[in-house]
């Protein structure tokens, strides 16, 4: 089972991701009502609040039963360096600490369409194909 834990899909690439058996997640410190909001509507899991999203991811991983060593998480900002070094995979498109310890460098900024290049770049999905498959 993959798992990205990762930073506002839309709804469609969101769909496509769960027809895959792709798990998301979103971590983060802030209480924003608005990224509560977006997660309800796509009905991904938040988990917010706290300072120490490692310690998050690893209840997280343990709780759902998945392997942090087949987990891509997507960090922006310092406070998601250890969490990025305790997955498996790590990708990132700010940050030059955080750029520098990703696996994976970004051409797509936070919120235009980080998921969708996630998802068809790195483990080669199609996502059209995924939702309105060939017959």
């Amino acid at each position: 089972m993959r798992c990205f834990a990762a930073i506002d899909p839309t709804v469609w690439e969101s769909e496509a991701l769960k027809l895959t058996r792709i798990r998301l997640f979103v971590l983060s410190t802030e209480r924003n009502p608005v990224v509560g909001s977006r997660c309800k509507k796509l009905k991904i899991q938040l988990l917010r609040g706290s300072r120490d999203k490692r310690t998050i991811i690893k209840e997280l991983a343990s709780e759902k039963n998945f392997n942090l060593s087949r987990t891509l998480f997507v960090g922006n900002d310092l406070n998601d360096f250890s969490v990025m070094q305790a997955c498996g995979y790590s990708a990132a498109d700010s940050h030059p600490q955080i750029v520098k310890i990703s696996r994976f460098l970004l051409k797509t900024n936070g919120s235009r369409g980080i998921v969708r290049e996630i998802a068809e770049e790195i483990p080669g999905i199609e996502i059209l194909d995924t939702l309105h498959p060939k017959t």
